[in-house]
C-alpha cells in the first residue's frame, strides 16, 4: 500500500478521511492544511502534520501519492494550485473510489479525481482531472467534463453534457442532456439548465437564468 497525503483539513477534508476510513487507508495518509491551528491534531484518526510546504519532504519520506481535499465553491484557483505544488514534489494525483459509489467499467476517471458515497458515473462518460463528484451526484453517459470540476451533492448530468474546466455545479442542480456548460462557470444550487451555458457565468433558477459574471 503506498502512502497517501490529504491536503485540507475543512469540511470535505472530513468527507474524504471517511471514506479513507471505509478504504482501509487511514494508517498510510496523512493531512497537509494551512491553518497552523490544526498542526499536530488528528480528523478521524489521520494526523495533520503541516502545511502543503511539506509536500517535498514527504515526498523524501516515501510519499508517493496525494488527493486535493478542498471543495468550496469559489476554491477552483487555490485547488489548481494545490495540484501543480503536489505534482512538482514528485506526487501522483490518487484516483477516490467510495466503495459505495457505481462506477462503470467504460468510464474515464482523471487523475486525482474523488467519486465519492452514492456518486454514480455512467457508461463511457469521461471525467477530468482533480474533480469532485461529490455525495450522490449523477454523471450520466457520455458526459465529458474538464479539469477541477465540482459536481455538488444530488446533482444530476443527463447524457453527453460536456462540462468546461473549473465549473462548480450546485447541489441538486440538473443538467438536461447534450448540453454545454462553459468553463469557470457556476451553476446555482437546484437549478434546471436546459441551454448551453457560457464561459464565466453564473446560472440560477428553473429554468436556469444567468444572474451575473462568475468573477464578480
Amino acid at each position: 500500500m503506498t502512502q497517501l497525503v490529504v491536503i485540507g483539513a475543512g469540511g470535505h477534508g472530513r468527507v474524504v478521511a471517511d471514506a479513507l476510513q471505509k478504504l482501509g487507508r487511514v494508517a498510510d495518509a496523512v493531512i497537509l492544511d494551512a491553518d497552523v491551528g490544526l498542526h499536530g491534531t488528528s480528523m478521524l484518526g489521520i494526523a495533520v502534520r503541516g502545511s502543503d510546504d511539506l509536500l517535498p519532504q514527504l515526498r523524501v519520506e516515501g510519499f508517493s501519492e496525494f488527493v486535493v481535499a478542498i471543495g468550496g465553491l469559489r476554491s477552483f484557483g487555490l485547488r489548481r494550485k494545490l495540484f501543480v505544488a503536489a505534482h512538482l514534489a514528485g506526487l501522483q494525483g490518487w484516483i477516490l473510489r467510495h466503495p459505495a459509489s457505481v462506477i462503470a467499467e467504460s468510464a474515464k476517471i482523471g487523475e486525482g479525481s474523488q467519486v465519492l458515497a452514492g456518486a454514480i458515473v455512467n457508461a463511457c462518460a469521461w471525467i477530468g482531472e482533480n474533480c469532485i463528484l461529490n455525495t450522490g451526484s449523477i454523471v450520466e453517459h457520455d458526459c465529458r467534463l474538464g479539469a477541477d470540476v465540482h459536481v455538488a451533492p444530488r446533482a444530476c448530468l443527463a447524457g453527453g453534457v460536456e462540462v468546461g474546466d473549473q465549473v462548480h455545479i450546485g447541489a441538486g442542480a440538473i443538467i438536461c442532456e447534450n448540453l454545454r456548460i462553459g468553463s469557470r462557470s457556476i451553476v446555482g444550487a437546484g437549478a434546471v439548465v436546459i441551454r448551453d451555458v457560457p464561459p464565466d457565468a453564473v446560472v440560477a433558477g428553473v429554468p436556469a437564468k444567468a444572474i451575473r459574471r462568475s468573477g464578480q
